[in-house]
């Protein structure tokens, strides 16, 4: 099940929207009028919007579309990465959270 998490008039959020209408796919929309709390779901860092697609939560704008246009099928073809074997495929979703996340702090 795909889900997104976000606030009204969140950019970042319109955008991760926008990738998903244009790619045609059903999501549930869990739409806030402020930032999410702890206690909601929200993930560690509390940054909208947030994407689950079953087990996996993404929270980053970009990871979430860089994500969506490499998984969907649907999308148009794009280049393969400059260095794809440079990169650890298993644990990509989880190395752009720790990236993203990281940046978040400087």
């Amino acid at each position: 099940m795909l889900a997104l998490l976000y606030t009204t008039g969140s950019p970042f959020a319109r955008a991760v929207r926008i990738v998903l209408d244009e790619i045609g796919l059903d999501y549930e929309r869990h739409e806030k009028i402020a930032a999410p709390s702890s206690g909601q779901l929200a993930p560690p860092t509390l940054q909208v919007p947030t994407f689950w697609d079953g087990d996996l939560k993404l929270w980053d704008s970009g990871t979430i579309v860089e994500y969506l246009l490499s998984t969907f099928p649907q999308r148009p073809a794009v280049e393969p990465p400059l260095a794809n074997q440079a990169f650890r495929a298993n644990a990509l979703w989880r190395d752009k959270l720790v990236f993203s996340t990281i940046q978040t702090f400087g």
